[in-house]
């Protein structure tokens, strides 16, 4: 990095450290009540939204198990070692 980008950075970094006011978009500085209610539901949000993606997650593979599951039963084993037949072989459908 220049010499010139590095005096830019450093310049514009002291700027906004000292000369800048109170940040007001802070939601934990409470500047009232909009930002409480905007702090409690970004908490809410962070706290389920994990939450709720992991519980779809778990709740697909059940899903598929069950799906799997059922789709086993329709098929019953030959007397021959790893060769299955339907067992309701209708031609029609």
């Amino acid at each position: 990095m220049g010499i010139i980008k590095l005096n830019f950075l450093l310049t514009v970094f002291l700027i906004s450290t000292f000369i800048s006011s109170k940040a007001y978009a802070c939601a934990v500085c409470g500047f009232g009540e909009d930002s409480r209610y905007a702090f409690i539901s970004t908490t809410a949000l962070l706290t389920f939204v994990p939450l709720i993606m992991i519980g779809s997650i778990f709740y697909w593979v059940y899903r598929r198990a069950k799906q799997v599951n059922n789709n086993e039963d329709d098929f019953e084993f030959s007397g021959t070692a790893g060769t299955r037949t339907a067992s309701n072989t209708n031609p029609t459908s």
